[in-house]
């Protein structure tokens, strides 16, 4: 199978299709943490070149800082939330954040419709201003549901894909929310925005 990996910088992903025998390639702006087949660039850029018509699966993993639930709060100014969303000005530290919220909603939408027979897209809990753009996603997976002791809410839009089954059994107790407990810093977002391994593993093992 020919395995498509898109936005991920980690690798994590594209290895474990790789460990199992299947091509697989990942594409990012940044440069792959991992050395393996990496695509350093814009991912359109790249189906410019190589057809999609040529993967059997896409993964991809596309930037949310725009797009997520937690992020709404900063679309409006803060003194204006008790007014009608018309009437509500940009929140003065990030004015262009409407901006930006478009291009990654039509980002997101440009992944979904490329025609690859099958297709996941990982993202955080996302706004509701993307679900009626490209719909509710299938499921939503935890790293503690394959064996990874922590909580991170990971919401898969599946196409052609059957839902991830869950693996493992983890008393709450021992269950840890790493990402969300993260020491701020210029890492934090690239450390949080990294695929466990135990879901990348699941991902290969029952999509593959």
């Amino acid at each position: 199978m020919r395995v498509l990996c898109a936005c991920e910088a980690s690798g994590r992903v594209r290895d474990s299709f790789l460990r199992r025998g299947h091509e697989a390639i990942s594409v990012d702006l940044l440069p792959t943490e991992s050395p393996g087949p990496h695509y350093q660039g814009d991912i359109f850029e790249f189906l410019q070149k190589e057809s999609p018509q040529s993967f059997d699966l896409m993964i991809a993993h596309p930037e949310c800082t725009y797009i997520t639930n937690a992020g709404a709060r900063w679309f409006y100014h803060p003194d204006d939330t008790h007014k009608p969303e018309n009437l509500r000005r940009a929140h003065p530290q990030y004015p262009d954040r409407w901006a930006n919220h478009y291009e990654a909603v039509i980002f997101f939408k440009r992944l979904w419709e490329l025609p690859i027979p099958k297709i996941c897209i990982e993202n955080p809990i996302p706004s509701s201003r993307l679900t009626r753009v490209v719909g509710k996603y299938s499921q939503c997976v935890h790293p503690h549901w394959f064996g990874d002791p922590f909580t991170k809410s990971t919401c898969l839009w599946l196409k052609g894909l059957p839902p991830l089954r869950r693996t493992h059994y983890i008393d709450k107790k021992y269950i840890k929310a790493e990402c969300h407990e993260m020491s701020p810093g210029p890492e934090r977002s690239k450390n949080r925005s990294r695929t466990y391994m135990s879901v990348a593993q699941q991902m290969s093992s029952q999509w593959g």
